[in-house]
């Protein structure tokens, strides 16, 4: 049986000296925003580590029972559809819930952070090239603190220590908002309800939030096609993507008002107080709700959609 130390205690937290990547950044991270009296020691001496309290993508040993997470040897632990896990993914499973304290958020960190850096360690590629220009692949997390390494090997435990930090700022972030997305369902679901009732394409939201995960969880059917909400005091017309993970609106804002700005936009639409028009036409903003609304209407008149 586990035997954690307390969280209040201090702890050492030991790894592997030299240049970093982005596991056992992370995963020291996620053990430092349990444990915040805590000491990092960045060695490969087995009788130095031995001594740790926490040992992390170093060692040879995985056993989440006396809190060592390493994963370098032969058929290494793995996700249950086969993924090898880093040492992030390691403590991400045994303490992600100490730190989330929600069931779902630990899954949702799971995979829209943990996972990714698992491949990315386990060299997986997970990139998609472009074509003509397959220079053109999406910036990995990874590959961002890989390039954070200094030029000197001398100068690695330093920055090391800084990218943890920022590390932890990353972790909760990533929480606040997986928390903040499941804060918004209710009003986001009272809100697509009334868009039926009303039965409009637009769905009008109190505030401005994450609505986009419960509204692909609601909308099957793609009948919203402009969300509308207030932020700053001021309101926008955003446009609904086709689905999550895509560029591709379900329907377009009108391409004459692509770039249009203050007066001019204004002066376009027949409203008094228009602010801008994006010049990829995917959102517009306005100084007041009855403009927004009289904008929504006009844009859903629009007939392109996709």
């Amino acid at each position: 049986m586990s035997t954690d130390p307390s969280p209040e205690q201090e702890v050492t937290i030991g790894t592997h000296n030299g240049f970093f990547h982005a596991d056992d950044c992370l995963a020291v991270a996620v053990l430092t925003m349990i444990y915040p009296k805590h000491k990092i020691i960045r060695s490969r001496d087995k009788q130095i580590l031995s001594t740790c309290d926490f040992l992390v993508d170093v060692g040879g040993i995985y056993d989440e029972e006396i809190n060592r997470f390493d994963h370098h040897f032969s058929n290494g632990p793995a996700y249950d559809d086969g993924l090898l896990m880093s040492s992030f993914g390691l403590v991400w499973q045994k303490f992600g819930l100490q730190i989330c304290g929600h069931p779902e958020i630990v899954d949702n960190i799971k995979n829209q952070l943990v996972r990714p850096v698992d491949a990315a360690d386990n060299g997986v590629a997970i990139h998609c090239r472009q074509r003509g220009a397959p220079e053109v692949n999406m910036l990995s997390l990874s590959a961002v603190l890989a390039v954070m390494n200094p030029g000197s090997i001398d100068q690695a435990d330093d920055v090391f220590a800084e990218q943890v930090v920022w590390c932890r700022r990353l972790i909760g972030r990533f929480i606040d908002n997986s928390r903040q997305r499941i804060e918004s369902r209710e009003m986001v679901r009272h809100a697509f309800a009334y868009a039926e009732k009303k039965n409009t394409n637009f769905m009008e939201l109190p505030a401005s939030m994450k609505w986009e995960e419960a509204l692909y969880s609601l909308d099957r059917t793609h009948k919203i096609y402009f969300v509308v909400f207030p932020h700053n005091n001021q309101w926008y017309l955003r446009c609904v993507s086709r689905t999550p993970h895509s560029y591709t609106p379900r329907k377009r804002l009108p391409a004459e008002w692509a770039g249009l700005r203050d007066d001019e936009f204004s002066r376009v639409l027949g409203i008094s107080d228009g602010v801008f028009c994006h010049h990829a036409a995917f959102v517009c903003a306005a100084k007041s709700r009855q403009s927004i609304l009289k904008v929504a209407e006009m844009a859903l008149a629009y007939t392109h959609v996709h």
